[in-house]
């Protein structure tokens, strides 16, 4: 599938979800509004037959017009009517409910009486018909009202529910969608880099033993010198390509097994290493140098994997070099109780954050614009990576457009 078509297809169902998530919540929020109108009638038709009954009741009092405000209530009635008709009206959460006189006193509160606080608190006129010294109001609150009113519709909470978790499952699936296709796109890129870079040994050493074949072309001691010669150097970067593909095989298998562990010195590693890269570095018209100021080198490492990681940093230092100014190369190590730090930096074309972020992953590699004779796999850094893990290290770059890179390896070492 084309990468606008599932990009189109992506932004089409994000929105349809979306919208449907934004339609669901409204509809929530309005049946929420509409329980609570119901409760709130509810409610006020219970206190209207309480005051109705209580008015009722009084009636049958001998002058019971002469009777004060206080003298009229009677709350273990009121309380015991109230409970009655809210439960027939479907309110059957606690309530608090007291009694004050037309000019706001106080003459009556149940026993577990709270203040309402936020809470909504209904209130009704008692004996209305009476004068307004002898008339009351009566306040309730439900403590429990909200509570109520969201249990009302609580079948709604699954359906929010459902259309959160195919939203989540929608953004992990593309996500996922999108990071296999750029997987794929990776991986074609490698057999394409793997086949070109194969080909190349394969045709100087099927070529060189064209000539050796040849019986027209005299074999004189220097032409099998050189012959020989190539095909011993294209057998051993042969061998180095294909190894390198597989021991990123072996390390995506969880095999360890080849790791040989035993006492290391760093800077003799170093030394030899560098050596071999002074002179690569000189040819093309750069400088190497060393800065070795750790005070005790020695770490637990294997002596293969170890050189082949100062290696792939020094080869991508070369590779990634400035074509503007001549290239300059450093080595440096240092101590600090618990770490050798081991740090190869260069002056190169450096690396931008975006792509800072990515080196370290297998098949990954930084375009490098018009320039095309920079080859590789994209597995140096993902193989460096997995080599300073298993040795219980870490390792990080640092680096700025056209300023350089730097990578900073931290091994541990026993006290």
């Amino acid at each position: 599938m084309k990468k606008r078509t599932i990009l189109s297809s992506a932004i089409v169902m994000g929105i349809a979800l979306v919208a449907l998530l934004c339609l669901q919540t409204l509809y929530f929020n309005e049946v929420i509004d509409i329980c609570a109108e119901q409760f709130d009638l509810q409610t006020m038709r219970s206190l209207h037959r309480v005051a109705h009954e209580t008015d009722e009741a009084l009636r049958e009092f001998p002058a019971y017009e002469e009777l004060t405000i206080e003298e009229r209530i009677n709350g273990r009635n009121i309380d015991k009517r109230l409970r009655k008709l809210l439960d027939e009206n479907g309110v059957d959460i606690p309530y608090h409910f007291r009694v004050l006189t037309a000019d706001g006193r106080q003459i009556y509160a149940c026993s577990d009486y709270e203040n309402p606080g936020r809470a909504k608190e209904y209130s009704l006129q008692l004996f209305r018909d009476s004068p307004k010294a002898q008339m009351g109001v009566l306040y309730v609150h439900f403590p429990q009202r909200q509570k109520f009113i969201l249990e009302s519709v609580h079948y709604m909470v699954p359906v929010v529910v459902l259309i959160l978790l195919v939203l989540v499952l929608f953004i992990f699936i593309l996500s996922e969608s999108v990071r296999q296709r750029r997987l794929a796109e990776e991986k074609n890129d490698f057999i394409n880099n793997m086949t070109h870079e194969l080909k190349t040994p394969i045709s100087t050493i099927s070529l060189a033993a064209q000539m050796l074949a040849d019986k027209s072309m005299p074999k004189t001691e220097t032409t099998l010198g050189h012959l020989s010669g190539v095909i011993v150097d294209e057998t051993k970067r042969l061998r180095f390509l294909v190894d390198k593909v597989l021991q990123m095989s072996l390390f995506d298998q969880g095999r360890k097994t080849s790791f040989k562990l035993k006492e290391i010195d760093l800077h003799e590693l170093v030394t030899d290493v560098v050596d071999t890269f002074r002179i690569k570095a000189e040819k093309n018209g750069g400088r190497l140098t060393t800065d070795l100021q750790a005070t005790n080198p020695v770490v637990m490492a294997d002596q293969l994997h170890l050189t082949n990681v100062v290696f792939n940093l020094l080869d991508n230092a070369v590779k990634y070099r400035s074509p503007d100014r001549p290239l300059q190369l450093s080595v440096k190590t240092q101590s600090d109780g618990k770490h050798l730090i081991l740090t190869i930096a260069d002056n190169g074309i450096g690396i931008a954050s975006d792509n800072l972020k990515r080196i370290f992953e297998k098949f990954y590699r930084v375009s490098t614009g018009n320039r095309h004779d920079v080859k590789g796999f994209g597995l140096g850094l993902a193989y460096v990576r997995s080599v300073v893990k298993t040795l219980g290290g870490t390792i990080h770059a640092e680096s700025q457009p056209d300023q350089g890179t730097s990578f900073i390896i931290r091994l541990p070492q026993e006290e």
